[in-house]
């Protein structure tokens, strides 16, 4: 089954993140067929918008975690998430 990921930014991002660092918080989660990062400005209007278009793409196994800039900058995972359930109606 198809694993994604959507990672909800508890803050505003550090004035040093840039494209880079980006792609090694993405690169970290290479055990997810896709990741989906939103920012605190849009995710009330945005997190049900791209679950739904994760499951249009065949990804039924869908994760939802938060993240927060460290101290040095860097994005992390605080542990914290859920898991957005599929179910099929027959």
């Amino acid at each position: 089954m198809k694993k994604g990921i959507i990672v909800c930014v508890a803050h505003d991002a550090s004035e040093e993140w840039n494209q880079d660092d980006e792609t090694d918080f993405r690169n970290r989660l290479s055990e997810f067929d896709a990741v989906r990062i939103i920012t605190p400005e849009i995710m009330p209007y945005q997190l049900h918008h791209i679950w739904l278009r994760l499951l249009s793409t065949g990804i039924m196994h869908i994760v939802v975690k938060m993240a927060i800039f460290n101290n040095s900058g860097k994005l992390v995972l605080t542990g914290e998430g859920f898991i957005l359930p599929f179910i099929a109606l027959n």
